[in-house]
């Protein structure tokens, strides 16, 4: 009897022990782990930080599309033509001389440059010709507008800027620049190196696209960074670009003036179809404002503000409200083709192409918007 307690109690004993270093096993700190296991774990890590959204991506949902907000508008002035005539208004900068807006009409085939005061508590501006700039010693009239490289065509003048003392238009449809020296008259024509430019830039990451053949697709905006001594040249479409152009010291007659960098900016909801016409991203006017660039996205109603720099979308405006119920329109393209940024406010001018106004179809006169520009834009 007693040899059987004796077993009895070593076996609760054994019993014991194995339940003591179970538990004790199960509650045992984890182990150092390997190297290996480390390095898994820092890659891991690693990955995880990578698959967060990049700067870049909060950028593009913060300018998304649907979040774009309004510019408010203060005032839309109805132009009146110098003559009885159409006037389509191409481009916009503002003249301290005059303390007004110059602008110029691209259907007709002369510089020709018009001025659009601001001091006027009327809704209808009176858009009168300057005729200072073209006295006897003006070089141009006319230039190009026969025959050039065999084609025949017009000067089609698309937007106009100043840099320093200087006005500088475009001519589209030649892909010229022209320099106007107010104090003196004289006009200088420029070209820009495309071509080399274009064989340059392959050769790098960031290669420039080839240039359409069709003359009613290039050069639609200027602005001028007067301190930094660079011209932007707002390539229109195919492909829509920003050309940074160096400005020489001195210019000359027939210069070529040398490309040192071109972009392009995000394209948002465009292309959309809409029936059976195609809305393309594309760019028109453009204005220098401090250190940044503001550039009109036409088909899609919106003011882009850019680090031309850094190529950096910093802000995004609609003024889509302001003009989806100004014209009759049987496309869905835009109509904005000049801005000025200054001060508090923002300008905008319309080239209707003579279309009739909403619920007025006689009057097919362009039309100036004016906005509050909103503070930090």
């Amino acid at each position: 009897m007693l040899q059987k307690v004796v077993d009895l109690f070593l076996l609760l004993m054994g019993l014991g022990l194995v339940f003591l270093l179970l538990t004790s096993s199960s509650s045992k700190p984890a182990s150092r782990p390997s190297s290996q296991t480390v390095k898994k774990n820092i890659w891991i890590a690693r990955e995880k930080k990578v698959t967060k959204p990049s700067i870049a991506r909060e950028k593009k949902a913060i300018f998304s599309f649907s979040s774009i907000r309004p510019l408010s508008l203060k005032k839309a002035w109805t132009l009146q033509p110098p003559s009885s005539g159409r006037f389509d208004p191409s481009g916009l900068v503002y003249w301290p001389p005059s303390h007004s807006l110059l602008t110029v009409d691209d259907k007709l085939h002369q510089v020709k440059i018009f001025s659009i005061p601001l001091k006027h508590s009327r809704s209808l501006v009176d858009v009168k010709s300057v005729r200072l700039f073209f006295h006897s010693r003006v070089a141009v009239k006319r230039p190009m507008s026969d025959v050039w490289r065999g084609y025949r065509l017009g000067l089609d003048l698309e937007a106009i800027t100043s840099c320093g003392s200087s006005l500088w238009v475009a001519a589209e449809q030649t892909r010229t620049l022209i320099r106007i020296e107010p104090s003196t008259g004289v006009a200088t024509h420029h070209t820009l190196n495309l071509r080399e430019y274009g064989k340059t830039s392959a050769l790098d990451r960031h290669p420039m696209p080839g240039m359409s053949r069709d003359h009613n697709a290039s050069f639609e905006g200027l602005a001028c960074d007067e301190k930094h001594k660079r011209l932007y040249v707002i390539q229109e479409r195919q492909p829509r670009l920003i050309l940074q152009v160096r400005l020489p010291i001195t210019f000359r007659h027939n210069q070529v003036l040398k490309i040192v960098d071109h972009f392009d900016l995000p394209s948002f909801h465009l292309p959309h179809r809409y029936g059976q016409v195609d809305s393309e991203p594309d760019f028109s006017g453009a204005a220098m404002n401090g250190k940044s660039l503001y550039v009109l996205y036409r088909n899609a109603r919106l003011i882009l503000k850019v680090d031309p720099i850094q190529h950096k979308l910093m802000d995004v405006r609609s003024y889509h409200h302001a003009v989806k119920h100004l014209y009759r329109l049987s496309k869905p393209f835009g109509l904005a083709e000049g801005i000025v940024v200054r001060g508090h406010r923002i300008w905008i001018a319309l080239d209707n192409n003579g279309k009739p106004r909403w619920g007025r179809r006689n009057d097919r006169r362009p039309v100036l918007l004016e906005f509050a520009r909103p503070s930090g834009f």
